[in-house]
């Protein structure tokens, strides 16, 4: 027992050292191509082993500014002991403790193509989960006559009888059941944010979950207190139910309740093989309650009908495989500002994503009203660049609020007469506006004479003039000019 002891304090004191910890984090880094440090290192037999104060950071030099992709405070892992003492080490279950999980949606544009392999022309099949039925393959034909076959239980046309596939113990599709494995999540949080817009982002908050990833087909949890967006809660505590069938951990049907939508969400992971997801999202049509506007002090939405429909499949680690898309259709769209009062309205507003490829298409993008209008598209590609064009036509009175915001904020470059130019009448006026560049240095042409401004700068400005003008009217100041009804977008 005392040689056990001793044992186990100078193993420990080994761990402690800065070669092994080097070791492990050189064995990382080529694993994840991230530059990983760990605090230190433990390991008991009853606890199993510890790392603490783990952290992995980008290496890119295009990502400077970024946050660590990952920070944990404790990571335990907890093994099999009888499978060491038969020459294998097998997990047992992995506990993080106090995460936080930054992606920058730069990334995207960083990550590399995987080179193509010979194989990789013939496309791999990929079983469906438990209780969905798979449909046709491309290119796959029509069953024929059925050949002489055998009786359930009995032999075949040759006379022998057919292997054991298909089983109870394994059926068809399913990979026989491994040692359990399970991951639970404690108090994590995990955010989607942008280096060049301030590092503000969407944030689901106070993360804790369940999953089982091997063995037996079981039950797990994922829990949250929420997403916030910029730092405001948006949405309330959620809870979902998942299912490990082997090899797929499922998202049964869930449905969630925000500001009067009901979001149902249906989804699997495949880990056998090439780690594959898919993923449905489903809003049906219903009136949004009004809402808080990221960003813009003091400006509501109410929506008199919305809905979504969205999809997503690919294979996990490869963002080129990635496909996808998603549509968004709203009507009687009102924004309004509580200080000042102003209201602008909207008849129709549409949304249309595409994914290929690894490229983002926004293929359709309105807002329309009889008075205000937008209309555009965008396109962002695997390299990171992207280019996109929208046009705002407005009559005459709106047409003058927003050159008074624009040379107010001084996006223009200067004073200016007018921002727009006459569409076939005065009474009806343009202003095209186009935007290219690179996911990191996006640039847009607001300037009077078509000088070109950065985006974050330009969206910065004209949150800031808002917020002026909410302020001035707070206390009572009056405006230098009469004041446009119009609510900026």
């Amino acid at each position: 027992m005392v040689m056990a002891g001793g044992l186990l304090i100078v193993s420990n004191l080994v761990l402690q050292t800065k070669t092994v910890r080097g070791w492990f984090e050189q064995k990382l880094a080529r694993k994840s191509g991230l530059e990983w440090t760990i605090g230190y290192l433990s390991w008991t037999p009853w606890t199993g082993f510890q790392i603490n104060e783990a952290k992995a950071e980008f290496r890119n030099l295009e990502l400077q500014g970024a946050r660590p992709l990952y920070e944990v405070d404790d990571i335990d892992v907890q093994i099999h002991w009888a499978q060491v003492l038969k020459g294998s080490l097998e997990v047992r279950e992995i506990r993080l403790k106090s995460g936080r999980v930054a992606i920058p949606v730069e990334l995207m544009a960083l990550l590399s193509k995987p080179k193509e392999k010979a194989e990789s022309s013939a496309p791999e099949e990929v079983p469906s989960p438990p209780g969905v039925k798979p449909g046709p393959k491309p290119g796959a034909k029509k069953p024929g006559p059925k050949t002489p076959g055998r009786k359930p239980g009995g032999k075949g046309p040759d006379g022998k009888t057919p292997s054991a596939e298909g089983t109870k113990e394994s059926p068809p599709g399913r990979p026989p059941a491994r040692s359990a494995v399970k991951l639970l999540i404690e108090n994590c949080e995990v955010t989607l944010y942008s280096i060049t817009g301030g590092g503000t982002g969407v944030t689901l908050k106070n993360l804790n979950a369940e999953l089982p990833l091997a063995g037996e087909d079981a039950e797990g949890w994922v829990a949250a207190d929420g997403l916030a967006v910029g730092g405001n809660s948006t949405t309330e505590a959620l809870r979902m139910k998942v299912a490990w069938r082997r090899p797929f951990l499922m998202l049964p049907t869930t449905t969630m309740e925000w500001a009067g939508l009901e979001f149902q969400a249906v989804g699997w992971v495949r880990t056998w093989g090439t780690p594959r997801f898919r993923a449905e999202l489903k809003v049906p049509a219903a009136p949004l309650e009004t809402t808080p506007v990221p960003g813009w002090s003091g400006l509501e939405l109410t929506v008199g009908k919305v809905e979504l429909l969205g999809h997503f499949a690919g294979i996990v680690a490869d963002l080129h495989s990635w496909q996808g898309s998603a549509v968004v259709e709203a009507s009687d769209l009102q924004f309004g500002q509580k200080v000042r009062g102003d209201h602008l309205t909207f008849e129709r507003g549409i949304v249309t994503t595409v994914m290929r490829g690894g490229t983002v298409q926004i293929v359709d993008a309105r807002l329309l009203s009889e008075r205000l209008s937008f209309l555009g598209n965008a396109i962002a590609v695997p390299d990171g660049r992207v280019r996109g064009v929208m046009r705002v036509v407005a009559d005459r009175e709106h047409a003058a609020a927003i050159t008074r915001m624009a040379v107010g904020s001084l996006i223009s470059g200067g004073w200016t007469r007018s921002w727009f130019e006459p569409l076939v009448t005065p009474d009806r006026q343009y202003r095209d506006l186009h935007l290219e560049g690179t996911l990191n240095k996006a640039m847009i042409d607001v300037g009077r004479k078509g000088e070109e401004i950065e985006v974050n700068e330009a969206w910065n400005r004209m949150v800031a003039f808002v917020k002026n003008e909410v302020e001035e009217t707070e206390r009572g100041i009056k405006p230098t000019r009469p004041r446009e009804q119009f609510v900026p977008q």
